[in-house]
């Protein structure tokens, strides 16, 4: 339950989901996406802070998420919508962005290893080890 819930706080806080469309035929757009706005990158700067002193996750840096034994834990799903609240607060991006330069790639490093172990990006999803 705990899990369900904090899912829900992620959709309430953050309203991060992308709506971008999928499918061989998806352009990405070279010029960045609109940057969120202050309410929306404080919010979620406050859920990242929520997910490292939850244990989930280690710290953000160089556009690398540290996840923990914890996050690796967590069924698919769950780890896809902390994912794109992660990605969201690395690139800084608001619900309003509808496509992104390839390159924003959000790696995943093992925080007790150290080893790269996944990706994800909006059009391509998580992509894990």
């Amino acid at each position: 339950m705990a899990r369900a819930l904090l899912g829900v706080q992620i959709v309430a806080l953050l309203g991060c989901f992308i709506a971008c469309a999928g499918g061989s035929g998806t352009q990405l757009q070279i010029a960045p996406p609109p940057k969120a706005d202050p309410e929306t990158l404080t919010k979620q700067r406050d859920f990242i802070e929520k997910l490292q002193r939850q244990g989930y996750l280690q710290k953000i840096e160089n556009e690398y998420a540290w996840v923990t034994p914890k996050f690796l834990a967590l069924d698919f799903s769950e780890k896809k919508l902390f994912a794109e609240a992660m990605w969201c607060f690395v690139f800084q991006v608001g619900s309003d962005a509808k496509s992104f330069p390839a390159t924003w790639l959000l790696g995943f490093k093992h925080s007790k290893t150290g080893k790269r172990i996944g990706h994800y990006h909006p059009v391509g999803g998580l992509a894990l080890d």
